[in-house]
């Protein structure tokens, strides 16, 4: 999927790609803390709704894979301006790094 959304990246826009991405993550984490609130306790014998909220969780995986990871690299160089760019994006990676570290 990140492929797929690398390749949709300039054709469907930037910004609207990550507006969009951004709602349907409310949606989808919604809808998956309502299963696992309803079918998420002991003894609870429903397993088609512990069933959705693990496809759920898969759909924003794939809704991330789609509009963030292309746009990781490509958003913070846009939202920089052309001086201070090279500063900017050496702290990006700092703190990716730092991030990945813990």
């Amino acid at each position: 999927m990140s492929t797929i959304g690398a390749h949709f990246t300039d054709g469907l826009g930037r910004r609207p790609v990550l507006l969009i991405a951004t709602s349907l993550f409310v949606i989808e984490w919604s809808i998956v803390t309502a299963l696992t609130a309803t079918y998420g306790h002991p003894g609870n014998t429903n397993v088609n709704g512990s069933r959705a909220a693990i496809a759920f969780i898969y759909l924003f995986g794939i809704t991330y894979s789609f509009a963030y990871t292309p746009l990781q690299a490509l958003y913070p160089v846009e939202c920089l301006t052309f001086e201070t760019r090279a500063k900017g994006m050496g702290m990006y990676n700092l703190f990716v790094n730092i991030a990945a570290f813990l």
